[in-house]
């Protein structure tokens, strides 16, 4: 089902889920910093654990490490385009009575990816910062109808994104594309240093989709009827052959890489 952001739908989910307070959830070690502010928000208490640079999954090992009795989730990400296969994590969280979310955002091929997933609820963004983008939006998949219901009655009662703050942020994201022409990027950079600007920090504030501070009242919305329209319009359109030119730029550049520096997700 279609929701504001990842952030809105996960926000919404441990609502539904309604653990007791102090109950802790299994992340991975490198997470953006809204996710674990949203679960510091429920008072819950978000609990670390590294993943392997050859596969970039945590370890039974790790997670049995981080494993207490107020362990109630476990959230895996499948990151830099690597899909993973979870059943090994999925048939321990079900030993364990774990609640299993994997955060799918960075491995979309088409919703026939997950017809086997074997997590409880799969979270997709597409957001600017995707291979698939609608600059906005979400889709979450549940294998309990009932959960998916509660979920969404809670969202009903959110406020609906203007169209007016979905036009803002194409317009945003229109300059920033505009910044990759070589001649407008080196006048943006001359500029920041003449003001002397971190022109890292300046395209890293401009980039974040959401402010830390009121996080929940900046996410806790409905999609706007444009930003649904495109979503649906991304889902029909999904051109299958761009990821796989993607793929191929990759192991292009692959080749050329010092023997030195480790591939990470060779497992994948």
């Amino acid at each position: 089902k279609p929701c504001f952001s990842v952030r809105t739908g996960f926000d919404a989910l441990l609502s539904t889920l309604n653990f007791p307070e102090q109950s802790e959830i299994i992340m991975p070690g490198m997470t953006i910093p809204s996710m674990l502010e949203i679960v510091r928000a429920h008072n819950l208490a978000p609990v670390g654990c590294d993943v392997s640079l050859e596969s970039l999954l945590p370890s039974i090992t790790d997670l049995e490490n981080a494993l207490t009795l107020k362990t109630k989730v476990i959230v895996i990400t499948h990151m830099f385009g690597c899909r993973n296969d979870l059943k090994e994590i999925a048939s321990w969280a079900k030993k364990h009575s774990l609640f299993l979310i994997e955060d799918s955002a960075q491995v979309f091929t088409g919703f026939d990816t997950f017809n086997n997933s074997v997590a409880d609820v799969t979270m997709v963004s597409f957001g600017p910062l995707k291979v698939v983008t609608a600059l906005g939006g979400a889709i979450f998949i549940f294998r309990d109808s009932g959960l998916e219901k509660k979920w969404r009655n809670i969202q009903n009662n959110y406020p609906v994104q203007s169209r007016f703050c979905y036009i803002r942020t194409i317009i945003k994201h229109t300059l920033i594309k505009v910044l990759s022409i070589p001649l407008i990027y080196k006048i943006f950079y001359q500029s920041c240093t003449l003001l002397s600007k971190d022109i890292d920090q300046v395209i890293g504030s401009s980039t974040r989709a959401f402010r830390v501070q009121d996080l929940l009242d900046q996410i806790r919305k409905r999609p706007s009827l444009p930003l649904r329209k495109l979503l649906k319009r991304r889902f029909k359109t999904y051109n299958i052959d761009l990821l796989r030119e993607h793929y191929a730029i990759g192991k292009f550049y692959d080749k050329y890489l010092p023997t030195q520096y480790q591939r990470i997700g060779q497992q994948c």
